[in-house]
This record gives structure tokens, C-alpha cells and sequence, in this order.
């Protein structure tokens, strides 16, 4: 297990308004979970991210979510520098909820306080990688407020 005394150092990447932190660490396993918790959500255009398997900059899976309505979040992958959405939207967590982004195989889930709110399939990224946690303009779809997200407890378990 992880925690946040693990985070250390800022992916260097052409995120335009928006920071970027991974663990200092590849996991031993490919099939993680990352939880953390939401402590303050922000305004419309206050976006925060979970990712997982962080290769570099270039390649990832993430969950992006921001403003608190429906459709407000989004699992996304990063394959040579471009993002792609993978399944629809769904509501995005509201403050002090926990989220948590698990990847298993080719299983990519989802939940909020221990209730599954997506699943998706994608193959594209088996390495283990790095675990991730960023706010601000990242996957490249506006928004940019970086005034109002707190984190708390960033931990990542092998399953």
C-alpha cells in the first residue's frame, strides 16, 4: 500500500493549466486500486484526476471529474500523447466522497464511496506504471480553476 508520502515530483507534460503528481514507484502488479478522498469540490471549471498504469506522460488511464451535475466525469486513456474517452459519462462525486479508480486486466472501474459508477474494457495499457493524482486543465477539454481542490488520504492497493 501507498500513501500520500509516496508522492513526489511533477510529470513534466504539456498539460496547459494544471498539475500532475505520480508515486515514486512502479507497483509490482498491474491490477491496482486508487482511492482517494474529495474533500472540496470547486466550480464549474475546478477539475480533478485520478490515474493509473502511468507509463509518462504519453500514456495513462484516468478518471477526470469536475462540476457536480450529470455527466461530469469520464474515464479517459492516454496513448502516444493522445486522450481518448472510453464509455459515457456519468455524475460526478460530491465533496467528501471517496473515489476510487481500479484497474484489473482490461477492466477499468469507477466508484464513489464503494458504489461501482462505471466499467469500461480497454487493453491498451498492461504495465503497471505509476499512480496518479492532478487538478486543473489536464485531458485537454477546458477549465482550468485550481483554486478550490483539496485531496485527502491518496492511497493505492495491489489486488
Amino acid at each position: 500500500m501507498k500513501s500520500a508520502t509516496d508522492v513526489a515530483g511533477r510529470l513534466t507534460t504539456d498539460f496547459s493549466a494544471g498539475s500532475f503528481y505520480v508515486a515514486n514507484t512502479t507497483y509490482s502488479s498491474a491490477n491496482y486500486k486508487i482511492t482517494v478522498k474529495a474533500v472540496v469540490r470547486g466550480s464549474d471549471s475546478s477539475k480533478s484526476l485520478v490515474a493509473a498504469r502511468v507509463q509518462d506522460s504519453n500514456n495513462m488511464y484516468a478518471v477526470q471529474y469536475f462540476d457536480q451535475f450529470v455527466g461530469g466525469a469520464q474515464i479517459h486513456k492516454k496513448v502516444s500523447g493522445a486522450w481518448t474517452s472510453l464509455g459515457s459519462s456519468f455524475s460526478a462525486p460530491v465533496a467528501g466522497d471517496n473515489v476510487t479508480l481500479i484497474v484489473n486486466g482490461t477492466n477499468i472501474i469507477v466508484e464513489y464511496n464503494g458504489i461501482q459508477k462505471q466499467s469500461v474494457t480497454d487493453g491498451s495499457i498492461s504495465s503497471a506504471g505509476m499512480a496518479g493524482l492532478g487538478a486543473g486543465e489536464i485531458v485537454g477539454l477546458g477549465g482550468s480553476d485550481l483554486t478550490v481542490q483539496e485531496f485527502d488520504n491518496f492511497i493505492v492497493e495491489i489486488i
